[in-house]
């Protein structure tokens, strides 16, 4: 009787052979197509142990939590400044609706440590603390991209400076702002629709693209992230592809 370890590694070696040493010259465009995302899919796995993603992903996991409160307190006092704290709490109120308890407890500690950063000496060490804590999360994120992307050095620090300053000071109102303009212009299309009935065939239509305005947004922000955080040029269709993939993933889990 064949072992059957040795018979599965022979059948690995055999698809590997099949995927690799396949002339596409000799194959229908249908076929070829097909074997070209078994290669781009075998190409993924592949990379996806090699550079150990998923202990990536669980220490920038554990990065992310430590680093939660200082990076929501600094998020919270930018949106402030630009007099957007409360459409920040409505953007995060309806992304997060079935994590509301969770929520309002991140919401409330983070108030209170931007209360505790008021005024005196240590309110400067305070704030400091929060802006680093914040850099190091943005910076642990980096080299873990850089690892993947095979990157051996990453930003001076003068360059960290100023491009994770950018990000923080952007990042928030961009999802204000996305989230707001997604909001106007699905009401606005509605009551546009609602007036004219010769368009009432089109509401079904307009109210499925105000469903996948969340899903835009996601996509759009890991997009971005896949093509400025690593130290290299990263292209867009690689970028938007990646960003689509684990934004839909993202919004998959939170379902969940």
């Amino acid at each position: 009787m064949a072992n059957p370890f040795s018979w599965a590694i022979d059948k690995i070696k055999n698809l590997n052979d099949l995927i690799w040493h396949t002339p596409l010259s000799n194959l229908t465009k249908r076929k070829t197509f097909l074997l070209k995302q078994f290669r781009i899919l075998y190409v993924a796995i592949k990379g996806f142990v090699k550079d150990r993603v998923q202990t990536q992903a669980s220490a920038l996991t554990l990065n992310t939590l430590l680093s939660i409160i200082p990076l929501a307190a600094i998020v919270f006092a930018i949106a402030k400044g630009f007099g957007l704290e409360q459409n920040l709490i409505d953007e995060l109120s309806m992304e997060f609706q079935s994590h509301q308890e969770i929520l309002n407890w991140l919401l409330n500690i983070a108030q209170s440590a931007l209360q505790q950063t008021k005024g005196g000496y240590l309110a400067g060490i305070g704030v400091i603390i929060l802006l680093y804590s914040v850099m190091a999360l943005l910076g642990n994120i980096e080299n873990s991209f850089n690892h993947i992307w095979q990157i051996s050095s990453s930003r001076p620090w003068s360059r960290k400076f100023t491009d994770y300053l950018t990000i923080m000071l952007i990042a928030p109102v961009f999802m204000i702002l996305s989230g707001s303009i997604t909001v106007f212009i699905g009401t606005k299309l509605t009551e546009f629709i609602s007036s004219a009935k010769i368009l009432s065939s089109l509401k079904p239509l307009v109210g499925f693209s105000i469903k996948l305005a969340p899903y835009f947004l996601t996509w759009t922000i890991l997009t971005i992230v896949y093509m400025i955080i690593p130290n290299t040029k990263v292209n867009f269709v690689p970028a938007l592809v990646a960003g689509i993939i684990a934004g839909t993933g993202l919004k998959l889990l939170q379902w969940a």
